[in-house]
């Protein structure tokens, strides 16, 4: 029996960058800003690995912003289910979990000439900080 080894088409880059601020949850459970935000972003880079290093000098730019600041990862409540749902702490634990992976895939992948940057792009002028969509009025 022979073993076949998994091939890979070269990948260059690796961008992302979703941004959501809605309470809820998606249909595989997770809370919906942390799915999007974080773990989407998680499994994708991940899947991409053997891509990223057969392009040699490839790299993973993860866009977060200074919200980020505003929360640390609370593993023992990620879903915000035993504190009350704030959405911008939501928002800023999932930014968190952007930048974590970031610096992991620096340590880890720099052996398979992978470089890996998180970035915050700056402020955007729009509404969003007045009133997030669809969160507003809290749901009762």
């Amino acid at each position: 029996m022979s073993r076949r080894r998994k091939t890979y088409q070269p990948a260059r880059r690796a961008v992302h960058h979703i941004s959501g601020s809605c309470r809820g949850d998606v249909r595989e459970g997770w809370e919906l800003q942390l799915a999007p935000n974080h773990l989407g972003h998680f499994n994708l880079t991940s899947s991409l690995h053997g891509s990223l290093a057969a392009a040699g000098g490839a790299r993973v730019v993860s866009v977060s912003s200074n919200s980020h600041r505003t929360s640390l990862i609370v593993f023992d409540d990620l879903m915000s289910e035993r504190r009350p749902y704030d959405p911008w702490l939501a928002y800023g634990q999932s930014k968190t979990g952007n930048i974590l992976p970031t610096v992991e895939i620096a340590r880890r992948w720099s052996d398979d000439g992978i470089i890996a940057n998180a970035l915050m792009p700056g402020g955007v002028r729009s509404g969003l900080a007045r009133r997030p969509p669809c969160c507003w009025p809290p749901p009762r």
